[in-house]
């Protein structure tokens, strides 16, 4: 047996006595401040002291020693083992990362770059650094104020249909304040309202909501009852002309009374 793996059942020797009930807070935390220094105490101490199992008379620390000059040479800089990742940024102006929150100070819906090692948590718009933390390995925890924007949130359909519909008749916020008040879903109306204006035109949809804000009216079936009253009485047809021929005499009818229709 080779002192590598000789030394290899040192973890496992690690686990029962060293580990053992030791409360684990951190990567550099083995049950208090000198985590390390234990640790490494440990394997001098104990587990490269234990006596080599296939070379008697030496230890499993002394071969090691002997072994050490034919390994390779570790390379002149060390690899990164940072995690790197996109992220994206959460309405609230958090990224999620590990059960936790960081804040960023960047629009919300944007994408950027995490980098996260053991100690640390990085947060990288390109090749700028915009934030950094200690890493947290707690749960459900906020890490970092998210700071006051000036940048628009973002228009929804229905804000947007409720802006044409103002533009069209001005006098429809005074419906949409008691519709607000009665506890209406403005989405649902602003689209239904949206239907009666494209079915009626805006000159009709316009005087119908200028009724219905001088009658003290929120409902949106009189509203489009407004619309086709206005459109009947608005709807003008021309005098239908009868080319009679020269035999049919021309002469004024009287008008019967619809009593007499009653009577019959």
């Amino acid at each position: 047996m080779r002192a590598q793996e000789a030394q290899s059942e040192g973890p496992r020797r690690a686990d029962d006595s060293l580990l053992a009930g030791a409360a684990l807070r951190g990567p550099d935390n083995l049950g208090g401040p000198e985590g390390n220094q234990q640790f490494l105490g440990f394997i001098e101490h104990v587990a490269n002291a234990r006596p080599h199992p296939d070379q008697e008379g030496r230890t499993v620390g002394e071969v090691l020693a002997e072994e050490k000059g034919r390994l390779l040479a570790l390379p002149e800089y060390r690899p990164s083992t940072d995690e790197i990742l996109p992220v994206s940024i959460d309405p609230y102006g958090y990224v999620r990362f590990d059960k936790n929150r960081y804040a960023v100070p960047r629009p919300r819906g944007s994408t950027i770059t995490l980098v996260a090692s053991e100690s640390t948590v990085r947060l990288k718009d390109g090749l700028i650094e915009v934030a950094q933390y200690p890493r947290s390995y707690g749960r459900k925890e906020r890490i970092g104020r998210v700071l006051p924007t000036t940048e628009k949130k973002p228009t929804t359909e229905a804000h947007t249909v409720r802006g044409q519909l103002r533009a069209i008749a001005p006098a429809i916020d005074a419906l949409y304040e008691r519709w607000l008040d009665l506890g209406h879903n403005i989405g649902s109306v602003t689209v239904r309202a949206h239907r009666i204006a494209q079915n009626y035109g805006p000159v009709l949809f316009r005087e119908a909501v200028e009724q219905m804000v001088e009658k003290n009216l929120v409902d949106l079936g009189a509203l489009e009852s407004a619309c086709d009253q206005l459109l009947k009485s608005k709807r003008s047809r021309a005098p239908v002309q009868l080319n009679l021929g020269a035999h049919v005499p021309d002469r004024d009818m009287e008008r019967t009374a619809l009593e007499v229709f009653d009577e019959r």
